[in-house]
């Protein structure tokens, strides 16, 4: 594992605005609730225990490539939601249990693991403060985790019709928080039924209209972040310049032509194109330049794709393991032989930029270069072709 050479102050202020942000949760719930001195030394080390396996596993996904949120203020905003929500059931009846609003959102900006840990924390921490008994807390559990496999089901490619969700999420939470609160509460009344089945309303409008609105803020978030890197006036980028003109404008070239070739196969063009634009960024930081180009990156909180394909420059510690990350590279070799080539006053006449990208394209596919990419021939093909139809790579 690589170490970044500095904590990220945005990091470290986020962290701590989210612990923070526990505290006066918990203290809220305290204040409603009359908790004795050792409850609270114990909820105390409970927090404290939590946050400190919350961050170091945040952490360490991150420096792994597992965990795709970079911006850790999305963490912060999806916990802030999440507090807000639970501070409003505390002043609901106690069979009112929508605790699968908490999954879908922690579960939009985190993985699986993280979530089903944090909604598991909050669902303790909530019934212990509140004096509920164990089958509360059950049902809060479980209602997580059944929003958390609802979220990913919102959040894959596979487009599910909207009254098919609507009628699973309104059956479900209903079924399950009507099961639980009979066996809390051993009755169920009529005032039961309807508050359930309002809840069950207003979680089925959550999933098909508001959770979709938040699903397309982080992603226009995580579009933000990848248009933020390709100003021209970013601070990194300017070191570059700053460095060498020529490594500046190789830098432009590769970035543009690298959007276009991943356009043609349907990939992700934003990553590939901040990813050229910084492929070659540990040559401005010396000696390891793949280290220093990953620990720069980490600090500046790029994108995990994007430093997932710097770890990969040029094939020196690996090969590269996307498509995105083949294009990158092989944009990076064609401008790269082309200014070699238009630098040659005696064979810049010779060269014809089409028989250039044939060549130095064909000798990696040969050598089984992007092999482990998942790149196939046909899309290698597509990548090739666009090249050629470019008027002037330079």
């Amino acid at each position: 594992m690589i170490e970044e050479s500095k904590f990220s102050l945005e990091r470290i202020v986020t962290v701590i605005g989210t612990i923070a942000l526990y505290v006066i949760g918990i203290l809220i719930l305290f204040l409603r609730n009359e908790v004795l001195i050792d409850e609270i030394l114990c909820l105390s080390i409970i927090t404290g225990s939590f946050f400190i396996v919350f961050v170091l596993s945040l952490v360490i996904r991150r420096l792994n490539g597992t965990y795709y949120g970079s911006n850790y203020k999305r963490v912060f905003i999806m916990h802030l939601l999440s507090w807000a929500l639970i501070i409003g059931f505390s002043f609901a009846p106690k069979y009112f249990m929508p605790f699968v609003l908490i999954g879908l959102l922690l579960n939009s900006i985190l993985d699986d693991g993280l979530a089903i840990g944090a909604t598991c924390y909050l669902a303790v921490i909530y019934t212990i403060i509140q004096g509920l008994n164990l089958y509360y807390l059950y049902g809060y559990i479980l209602i997580s985790i059944l929003g958390i496999l609802l979220s990913n089901a919102m959040k894959s490619d596979f487009r599910i019709p909207k009254i098919y969700l609507f009628v699973v999420s309104f059956a479900i939470n209903l079924c399950v928080s009507i099961a639980f609160s009979y066996l809390a509460l051993q009755k169920i009344t009529k005032t039961v039924y309807l508050v359930m089945f309002c809840e069950s309303i207003f979680v089925a409008f959550f999933m098909l209209v508001i959770f979709p609105s938040i699903l397309k803020w982080i992603d226009q978030q995580n579009t933000a972040a990848y248009e933020a890197l390709l100003e021209l006036e970013h601070p990194l980028l300017q070191d570059i310049k700053r460095f060498s003109n020529a490594e500046y404008r190789h830098a432009i070239r590769v970035s543009r032509l690298a959007r276009s070739c991943t356009v043609e196969i349907r990939g992700n063009d934003l990553a590939a194109a901040c990813a050229g634009m910084y492929y070659r960024l540990g040559k401005i930081l010396g000696k390891p330049e793949i280290q220093n180009a990953i620990k720069t990156a980490n600090d500046h909180c790029f994108p995990k794709e994007v430093v997932s394909i710097l770890a990969e420059y040029g094939g020196i510690i690996k090969k590269p393991q996307t498509q995105e990350s083949a294009i990158v590279h092989m944009c990076d070799v064609v401008v790269t032989k082309m200014e070699l080539l238009s630098e040659n006053e005696s064979m810049r006449s010779n060269w014809n930029q089409d028989m250039v990208i044939y060549q130095t394209l064909n000798e990696y596919s040969q050598r089984g270069f992007y092999d482990e990419s998942g790149l196939s021939i046909n899309q290698f093909l597509l990548v090739r072709e666009r090249m050629i139809r470019e008027e002037s790579i330079l």
